[in-house]
C-alpha cells in the first residue's frame, strides 16, 4: 500500500495550482473491463492504457476528451525482450490495441529542431478542429508517445518541448519568456524515474 513514489506525490499534491495525477488506481479498476493496459513484453503502457490515463486526467481537470474505440492488433516483442535478449519468445495477441478516435480533424506539424530522443520529436502540432480550444505544452518521457494521438485530437495546439530530464529545469524560464502562455503544462514522468 505504500509505494516509493507516494513521498513525492504527497509533496507535489500540496503545491497550489498543480494537479498531480497518478493513474495506478484507475488502471486497477479498468483492468477488469478494458483488458491489458501495458504490453506483456514492454515496460510501457499500450495505446489503451495511455487513453485510460489521458481520459481520467481530463476528467480530473474538468474536461471532456475524444471518444475512442479500440480493436485488437497483432503484438510484437517489446523492450523487455530486447533487454533480456530472449530468442523466439512466444507472444500473445492480447496486449496491442489500435485506437479509432471518433472526431474529425487535420493536423499540421512543425518541427522545432532536429532533436529526437526517447521522448520523440520536439515539435508543435496544430489541430484544425480541436475538442478544446487550448494550447498545451508537454514535457515528458517515452510514455508520451502513446499519448500523442489523444493530445493532438483534443487540443488546438500541442507543443512537445522535450524530455523532462532536459527541459524541466528550464520550464519556469520558458513560461516566463513566452509571449503566449499555454493553457496547460503537462509533465509526463514514469514512476520509476522518481
Amino acid at each position: 500500500p505504500t509505494r516509493y513514489v507516494n513521498f513525492f506525490l504527497r509533496g507535489l499534491g500540496e503545491i497550489d495550482n498543480l494537479t498531480v495525477y497518478d493513474p495506478t488506481i484507475d488502471f486497477l479498476h479498468s483492468k477488469e473491463t478494458e483488458g491489458l493496459l501495458y504490453y506483456r513484453t514492454d515496460t510501457h503502457w499500450n495505446d489503451k492504457g495511455a487513453f485510460v490515463a489521458f481520459n481520467n486526467l481530463l476528467i480530473k481537470l474538468g474536461y471532456e476528451g475524444p471518444k475512442v474505440e479500440f480493436s485488437s492488433m497483432p503484438t510484437s516483442g517489446g523492450d523487455l525482450i530486447e533487454i533480456s535478449e530472449l530468442r523466439n519468445f512466444p507472444l500473445e495477441n492480447d496486449d496491442t490495441w489500435l485506437p479509432s478516435i471518433d472526431h474529425s480533424y487535420e493536423l499540421i506539424r512543425t518541427e522545432t529542431n532536429n532533436v529526437t530522443d526517447t521522448f520523440g520529436k520536439q515539435e508543435i502540432v496544430y489541430n484544425s478542429n480541436p475538442i478544446l480550444n487550448q494550447k498545451v505544452w508537454v514535457v515528458g518521457d517515452s510514455f508520451t508517445r502513446a499519448l500523442k494521438p489523444y493530445l493532438e485530437a483534443t487540443f488546438r495546439e500541442v507543443h512537445y518541448l522535450g524530455h523532462w530530464n532536459e527541459r524541466l529545469n528550464h520550464l519556469s524560464d520558458d513560461l516566463q519568456n513566452a509571449s503566449e502562455k499555454p493553457n496547460l503544462v503537462l509533465v509526463i514522468r514514469v514512476e520509476r524515474s522518481f
